[in-house]
């Protein structure tokens, strides 16, 4: 009961503090709830840059450094994209095809020829 009272009382205080210039942080770092942020550590801090330039919102954005491509160009790109992707598809199934075929048969001595031997 004293503690759900210290709590009312605390975000009471909290309530009045904000409204007289400190945050509510303020209050529960007075009181131990809270702690500062760590300062980031040497290799963090030199990775960051300087100034972080977000994209505005409700601004257009910059100009392409290329120009689009026209018609023609993406039509040339997607022919030349789907001649590649053809003699790709025909090298796969020629690579096929090699790989299927059936490993040769050894070839047999015949049984009457004696092999000679290390003393003759």
């Amino acid at each position: 009961m004293a503690a759900a009272a210290a709590a009312a009382a605390l975000l009471a205080m909290g309530g009045c503090a904000a409204e007289l210039g400190t945050s509510v942080k303020g209050v529960a770092k007075a009181t131990g709830f809270a702690t500062d942020s760590p300062k980031s550590t040497e290799f963090v801090a030199a990775s960051r840059p300087a100034r972080i330039d977000y994209m505005p919102v409700g601004i257009a954005q910059p100009a392409r450094p290329t120009p689009p491509k026209s018609a023609a160009e993406v039509q040339a790109l997607q022919k030349n994209l789907e001649d590649t992707r053809t003699a790709n598809t025909e090298a796969g199934r020629s690579a096929q095809a090699a790989g299927q075929t059936p490993a040769p048969t050894p070839a047999v001595a015949p049984r009457d020829h004696v092999a000679p031997s290390a003393t003759d």
